[in-house]
């Protein structure tokens, strides 16, 4: 981020940094009204593998000397914190690393000026006749070097000139060394579903479009449907249901019934992607928990070629669990 509000800053005196030094500590937090991921590289045995966590890091951890261990399941063990973002239960991505990532990623925080970031503390003050509050968007950035070379950087509501591109860039980088396979899995959980829900609404909102949706709870036994047709294609044209209810036993909620449709479909594969394709004005969204902590998680107006096969089959089948819910 560049500034929120106010001029961004910059140090003026950069850290003088070997030209044959690569990362092998990083840390890059950011609070405020959007949290996270934060991101971190950290020694692991020989190597390095770089996280991408739902909690910030504890930065002594990045150079190895804190005692992060991986074990044979590919998780984190951490005896000085219960709370350790990496632990067994901690939702997060950790991929190993080859000397030529770390080269890259050296290269990458080097040509967007990084480097020089080291030494800037700064809080952004408004102006005694301005009348606002600052937001409390607050970063931290933290870089140890092969060299021995320590970048600090520490920022509200402020940061360094061209801190906008460099995070982009880091963003960027952090998602193609990323893996959340392990949260969702591109084949149906041999797990309880928890939540579901099943969505199609327009990208923007205009008398007469259509929105149907089905949301399941276990927990509550809770179900939720929307039908509003307002071409007709499936209902009386114009018709707008909104309606919820629960069930005496949670068990008989129809997981299965949607989940299947999902299967049939082959809807899994598109797990974890969220994009836009403008040239569509129909959003679908897919999202599900289950109980041993995987996901489903879709969000797109991109139509692939089964799309309106598996948006037909959802619907009707929307409409019968509402015909009998209500009967």
């Amino acid at each position: 981020m560049d500034t929120t509000q106010g001029d961004s800053q910059s140090v003026s005196e950069p850290v003088a940094v070997s030209n044959d030094a690569t990362v092998v500590g990083f840390r890059y937090t950011h609070m405020g009204m959007c949290r996270g991921p934060f991101y971190s590289i950290r020694q692991v045995g020989d190597g390095h593998v770089c996280a991408e966590t739902s909690s910030p890091i504890f930065w002594p951890a990045m150079d190895g000397l804190e005692g992060y261990t991986l074990s044979d399941d590919g998780t984190y063990g951490y005896d000085s914190f219960s709370t350790d973002p990496m632990g067994k239960d901690a939702y997060y991505s950790a991929v190993s690393l080859t000397d030529e990532d770390l080269v890259e990623f050296t290269n990458l925080l080097a040509d967007d000026g990084v480097f020089e970031w080291d030494g800037f503390d700064e809080a952004w003050t408004p102006p005694k006749d301005l009348e606002v509050t600052d937001t409390g968007e607050t970063f931290d950035l933290q870089v140890l070097l092969s060299d021995g070379t320590h970048i600090s950087a520490h920022g509200v509501d402020t940061a360094p000139e061209g801190s906008n591109r460099a995070i982009a860039d880091i963003r960027d980088w952090f998602e193609d060394h990323a893996d959340y396979s392990r949260y969702y899995p591109t084949e149906l959980p041999d797990s309880p579903a928890q939540r579901l829900m099943i969505e199609f609404l327009p990208v923007f909102y205009r008398p007469g479009t259509s929105d149907f949706k089905i949301e399941l709870t276990r927990g509550t036994g809770r179900w939720a449907v929307l039908l509003r047709d307002g071409k007709g294609a499936f209902l009386d044209k114009g018709t707008d249901i909104g309606d919820y209810g629960t069930v005496d036993d949670p068990d008989t909620l129809p997981f299965d019934r949607f989940l299947d449709i999902l299967c049939s479909y082959d809807v899994l594969s598109w797990n974890h992607i969220e994009h836009e394709d403008s040239d569509n004005d129909e959003r679908w969204i897919v999202t599900a928990y289950f109980e041993n902590g995987q996901m489903i998680q879709i969000n797109t107006n991109d139509h692939p070629d089964w799309y309106d096969g598996f948006r037909t089959t959802v619907v009707n089948e929307i409409i019968a669990y509402y015909d009998e819910v209500k009967d």
